[in-house]
């Protein structure tokens, strides 16, 4: 049985979580259905036009699928090492979102509403604070291996955080270089800003598929596949509604871009319909932890998923 402070303390993580992901479910929500109104609020502009909404409407797209994400993992059978990766996800998001919101508010303020930027800066920075202590007390749990993995899924997370690095740094530091081919509007600061957003939640969206490639178990695969694949299919919908319904401000040069993220999409939901068929014949453990077991030497070994404990049997 655990511990009374121990169980006090993972309940402490558990409702953090849950509440980080009705956070940016409703975040997430709001910038996928109105992302026009959205727009009209954090940007210093007469007019928004169909560039940010669609920038805008991916990003939605991106919380509402780390908000599933910490959802799953914040139940009382996930284990400690998953409730580690949403903190440390969620971590690296708010220091990266938060300076980008920083350097907008600095460098390019005429283009953003400051008294709305500004206290997210402390929001941003306040929740890694939060997230920062929550990793302490939940012991900062190593993963352990409990079995060898199958070469896809090894394929798979290791060609899902490149892809997540890469299109992540690219976004991140030459958004309108990106765009300017793309677009036939007045490309300025303010989509830079939308775009750089972009770039650091798919920068630190790589923790999920490093997670289960490291940890190595089938939940941790399946986990990691369905994240992605929310993510990359609710975003390839906004490429296709940006580009019929806001023609006017996208070329047809875009499907070069949503090409892209079709492949990607199509990679993970691939591996997930895999896993589906594969079945236990694969070398691919299952992530429950025996809860107990005898060894040899009279020592009864008790596992909790986190640490390993020794107690002398009674004789």
């Amino acid at each position: 049985m655990m511990p009374k402070n121990i169980g006090h303390l993972d309940g402490i993580v558990r409702n953090f979580l849950l509440l980080d992901s009705a956070f940016y479910s409703f975040i997430g929500i709001s910038l996928f259905i109105a992302p026009h109104h959205v727009a009209q609020l954090i940007m210093k502009r007469q007019h928004t036009d169909g560039v940010h909404w669609h920038l805008l409407r991916c990003i939605g797209s991106q919380f509402l699928a780390t908000a599933c994400f910490t959802w799953r993992c914040c139940s009382s059978t996930a284990l400690s090492s998953t409730k580690s990766t949403c903190l440390l996800l969620r971590l690296l998001n708010n220091v990266l979102t938060a300076f980008v919101f920083a350097h907008t508010q600095a460098m390019n303020a005429e283009y953003v509403e400051t008294l709305i930027i500004c206290p997210f800066v402390w929001l941003f920075i306040a929740n890694s604070a939060v997230c920062l202590l929550l990793l302490f007390i939940n012991g900062w749990p190593k993963i352990e291996k409990f079995g060898t993995t199958n070469n896809w899924g090894n394929i798979f997370c290791q060609l899902d955080s490149a892809m997540a690095i890469l299109i992540g740094f690219g976004w991140a530091f030459a958004p309108l270089w990106l765009l300017r081919n793309q677009v036939l509007v007045q490309l300025d600061p303010s989509h830079q800003f939308c775009g750089q957003i972009i770039g650091v939640n798919f920068l630190s969206s790589y923790i999920i598929s490093s997670y289960a490639f490291n940890y190595g178990c089938r939940e941790g695969f399946k986990l990691a596949a369905e994240t992605r694949a929310f993510m990359i299919v609710c975003i390839n919908l906004a490429q296709f509604w940006s580009q019929f319904i806001y023609h006017d401000h996208w070329s047809n040069k875009h499907m070069a871009g949503i090409s892209v993220f079709i492949t990607w999409a199509s990679i993970s939901i691939i591996y997930r319909i895999y896993l589906l068929f594969a079945g236990e014949n694969e070398n691919v453990p299952n992530m429950e932890v025996p809860a107990a077991r005898v060894v040899q030497n009279g020592t009864t070994v008790l596992t909790n998923g986190n640490a390993t404990h020794y107690y002398k049997k009674r004789t």
